[in-house]
């Protein structure tokens, strides 16, 4: 179990959230995860 929770924590480190620039942007998402857009 405590595998699968340091598995986790390491997804949680990659996944850095970041905001762009809102002007310069046509989609409707303010937040993004990075590897997921």
């Amino acid at each position: 179990m405590e595998d699968e929770l340091a598995d986790l924590h390491l997804e949680d480190a990659k996944e850095k959230a970041f905001r762009g620039d809102l002007k310069d942007s046509t989609d409707d998402l303010q937040f993004c995860l990075m590897g997921y857009c």
